[in-house]
C-alpha cells in the first residue's frame, strides 16, 4: 500500500488540525481573563452627561453601542469617549432603530424620567441599570417591579454602595426575625453634598402623610417621620421622599409612619 500523501490531502489535513486549535468556545478562555467579543454585552446609555458617563466608563469592557442625551454639549465628553457608539437625542428613536442590537440600558436621566425610560427598555426585554432615586413616586416603583417580573429582565439601581455584605446581613436579621419585630428605624446622613432642589419646610405639622409626600391639610412636605433619610440617597435633611422608600424594600416593610 502506498504511503504517499498528495499535496491537496496534506493541506486539507493541516487546515482541519489548525481549526481544532483555533476555534475555541468563549467559555473555555473566559477563566483566563479574556472575554470573547461574542460574550460581551451590547449596552446603550440614556442620560450620559453626568453620572451616566461615569457608569458607562465603568462598563467600557463591554460593547457600548448607543448613546442618547438631549444636551450634546453637556454630554460631549461621553460621546467622544465612545466614538463607535451611535448617537441619539431621542431614546425612542434609539429603541426603534437599535432594539435588536441592545442587551442592556444604563439610565441616568433627570429623576422624574427614570421610570418612563426604564419601562420602555424593559418592555423590549432589555436589562436595566437605573440611577437613584429609582422613581418619582411609590406607584412608579411598584409598576417597574411588576414589569421586571413580567418581562423577566435583570434590574439594578445605582445604589451599589449599599450592596455590600454588611447591609445584606442586617436585612437577613430583620427578615428572619432574629432581632424581633422592628417598628422604628432612625437613620441620618450628611447628604446632600450638592443641591437637590428640595428645601427644608419651615413649619412642622402632625398631619397624615400621603403617598405624594404632602401633608393632607397644610399641603406642604411633612417632616415628622420616624426615618429621616437613608444614607447615600441624597434626600434633603429631615425629608424622606416616598421614591426613596420604594428603593429600600427591606426598610419600607419595617417602617412605621407614626407622627
Amino acid at each position: 500500500m502506498s504511503k504517499q500523501i498528495s499535496r491537496r490531502h496534506f493541506i486539507g489535513m493541516t487546515a482541519t488540525t489548525a481549526g481544532m486549535f483555533t476555534v475555541v468556545p468563549g467559555y473555555a478562555v473566559s477563566g483566563l481573563g479574556y472575554v470573547a467579543p461574542s460574550d460581551k454585552l451590547n449596552i446603550a446609555g440614556i442620560g450620559i452627561g453626568g453620572k451616566g458617563s461615569v457608569n458607562l466608563n465603568n462598563m467600557k469592557s463591554e460593547n457600548i453601542v448607543a448613546l442618547c442625551d438631549i444636551d450634546r454639549q453637556y454630554a460631549k465628553n461621553c460621546f467622544d469617549s465612545f466614538p463607535d457608539a451611535k448617537q441619539y437625542v431621542d431614546y425612542r428613536k434609539m429603541f426603534d432603530e437599535m432594539s435588536k442590537s441592545i442587551d442592556a440600558v444604563v439610565i441616568a436621566t433627570p429623576d422624574h424620567t427614570h421610570a418612563v425610560c426604564a419601562m420602555a427598555a424593559m418592555q423590549l426585554g432589555k436589562h436595566v441599570y437605573v440611577q437613584k432615586p429609582l422613581t418619582h413616586s411609590v406607584y412608579e416603583s411598584r409598576i417597574l417591579l411588576d414589569a421586571s417580573r413580567r418581562y423577566k429582565v435583570v434590574t439594578q439601581m445605582g445604589n451599589e454602595g449599599h450592596s455590600n455584605d454588611a447591609v445584606s446581613e442586617v436585612c437577613e436579621w430583620i427578615w428572619s426575625g432574629a432581632i424581633g419585630e422592628v417598628t422604628r428605624v432612625d437613620a441620618w446622613t450628611d447628604r446632600p453634598i450638592w443641591p437637590q432642589g428640595l428645601t427644608r419646610p419651615k413649619k412642622v405639622c402632625g398631619c397624615l402623610i400621603i403617598l405624594t409626600g404632602i401633608c393632607s391639610s397644610a399641603r406642604q412636605p411633612c417632616v415628622r417621620i420616624i426615618a429621616h433619610t437613608i444614607p447615600g440617597i441624597g434626600a434633603d435633611g429631615g425629608i424622606l421622599a416616598p421614591a426613596h422608600l420604594a428603593i429600600w424594600p427591606a426598610m419600607y416593610s419595617m417602617l412605621s409612619f407614626r407622627l
